[in-house]
């Protein structure tokens, strides 16, 4: 935890391996420790946990335009979560765990 919280990295962790090796798993239970340790405030980020994969699975009208529609879904998505988050007082500091498909993944 002291690894996440101290880092100066806009990614401090990133969890890389092949397909089907349990990456996702990982990256739950990682959420689920992290919010327990947050709401016992022995953790001072609030973690947020978003799966890419949704975005992965759902059909597109144009697979050409398949990124950027996936984008837009996203920011769609998000935009209610990030106003709330800018517009609260009781939380300043915020974790996100996303987890993607193996396709997505920043090299």
């Amino acid at each position: 935890m002291d690894k996440i919280e101290k880092s100066k990295k806009i990614t401090p962790i990133i969890v890389k391996s092949r397909a089907g090796h349990g990456k996702t798993e990982f990256l739950s239970v990682l959420y689920q420790f992290l919010k327990h340790q947050y709401n016992n405030s022995n953790f001072n980020s609030f973690p947020i946990y978003i799966s890419l994969h949704h975005y992965n699975k759902t059909v597109y009208k144009n697979t050409k335009r398949f990124s950027k529609q996936a984008t837009e879904a996203l920011y769609s998505d998000l935009t209610p979560l990030l106003n709330y988050l800018k517009n609260s007082s009781g939380c300043n500091k915020v974790l996100l765990i996303i987890d993607g498909p193996d396709e997505f993944r920043y090299q």
